[in-house]
């Protein structure tokens, strides 16, 4: 067994060693977690989230549950005795009282996993945090639905009301954020006060073409039609733009040939990203100096690293950012005078109503769209990963099968 890891030393070795106390350790471990889960939870298609924080930190009374165990909570249904309880009584009977109260703090308990909820999301809820008497829930669950941060949103084409024909519901709250995104986004694309001249451009789109043949043998593998018109939309004089594209086409690429243009007429380039992995990636594909949004917001809480009108802000994985904390950089770019770029993948376009409105804003603004998958240089492959990047898992893994690329092995040593 080797040294202990940086976790298991004492505070007193960590502090005298000039490196953070456990606390701070667990804190980063916790917000990576997050971070990690709910791009997984995006990427596979779900609308919900997790977030790290205690109810104290986000402003929340409701007492939390425990975790429990399947085994422990098995015997407790059985009638055996179990040292440990999801909730005790008294919690239960206090969240129940305080739910009475004060509903809009369950609404808060579910807005921070998804903005659009149906009434089945307010159930769940309640019953996590009060106890199983049909009449406290009962009484629980009408205080909610009275609730006046309660809004039943209308079906429209985006389909949120559900297929089920189930009303779907938000709150005054998130129906506000997303409100002020809509009209700082529709603020900045009236500006038109970013533009790079055309000569830097060229330059930019033309060294960067040179780059990728020097370190390809193939003819005719340069930048595709796709990524210079890409170039050309965020190099463009707006406020905002979009860009979003399939895994594997090109994003990285096309924004090293934006940042040369856009240093080239004087702006500073920056980059942020959901999670750490995601913003090194950045750093390292694009050439683009970048750090994750926590980090941003901790640096203007200090009045650190402001943005002025020379600065261009570009989010990578657009799609994964909520609602709330979208807002905040919207805000504060369009405050500073910066232009903001988004960039997304084609898999993170979920509906508007899941709480990342990454499409609301591509589709209010407009996007640059690159299609053409780069990693591949076969068309049937290139077709194969379009199909996968779009849920159309079976048509992908039968052209591989066509050409006996695809072995299916019967067990994991084999394998």
């Amino acid at each position: 067994l080797g040294d202990k890891t940086l976790l298991e030393r004492e505070n007193r070795w960590l502090l005298a060693n000039h490196l953070p106390p456990s606390q701070l350790q667990l804190k980063d471990l916790r917000q990576a977690w997050e971070h990690l889960a709910n791009r997984h939870l995006a990427m596979a298609g779900h609308d919900i989230r997790i977030d790290h924080r205690s109810h104290l930190e986000a402003g929340i009374t409701i007492e939390p549950t425990e975790h429990v165990g399947v085994h422990a909570t098995q015997i407790d249904r059985q009638g055996g005795a179990v040292a440990r309880v999801r909730i005790s009584p008294q919690s239960a009977e206090r969240n129940a009282e305080t739910i009475r109260r004060r509903p809009d703090e369950i609404l808060k308990l579910i807005t921070n996993e998804k903005s659009v909820f149906s009434r089945y999301d307010i159930a769940r809820a309640l019953h996590r945090y009060i106890n199983d008497d049909p009449q406290t829930f009962q009484n629980a669950f009408a205080a909610v639905m009275a609730s006046k941060a309660l809004v039943e949103l209308r079906p429209d084409s985006s389909g949120v009301r559900g297929r089920d024909g189930e009303a779907r519901y938000s709150t005054v709250e998130m129906v506000a954020i997303e409100g002020v995104i809509a009209s700082n986004v529709m603020a900045m694309k009236t500006r038109q006060n970013h533009g790079v001249a055309k000569r830097n451009v060229d330059a930019a789109i033309a060294a960067q073409d040179r780059s990728i043949k020097a370190g390809n043998p193939s003819p005719g593998q340069g930048l595709s039609a796709e990524q210079r018109q890409a170039i050309e939309h965020v190099t463009g004089p707006g406020q905002i733009a979009v860009v979003i594209g399939f895994a594997g086409a090109g994003k990285s690429t096309m924004l090293a040939a934006a940042r040369h243009a856009w240093e080239a007429q004087g702006y500073r380039v920056h980059g942020a990203a959901l999670a750490g992995k995601a913003a090194e990636g950045l750093e390292e594909s694009s050439g683009i100096t970048s750090r994750t949004l926590a980090s941003w917001e901790y640096s203007w809480q200090a009045d650190r690293s402001r943005l002025n009108a020379l600065d261009v802000f570009v989010i990578d994985e657009g799609g994964m950012v909520g609602s709330r904390q979208l807002a905040r950089f919207v805000d504060e770019v369009r405050r500073a005078g910066a232009k903001l770029v988004l960039v997304g993948d084609h898999e993170q376009l979920q509906a508007i109503g899941a709480g990342a409105p990454f499409r609301a804003i591509s589709e209010a603004v407009g996007h640059a769209q690159l299609s053409d998958v780069r990693r591949q240089r076969t068309d049937w492959q290139k077709q194969a990963s379009i199909d996968f990047a779009s849920h159309r898992t079976a048509a992908g893994l039968s052209a591989y099968a066509a050409r006996e690329n695809l072995h299916l092995k019967t067990d994991r040593a084999e394998t």
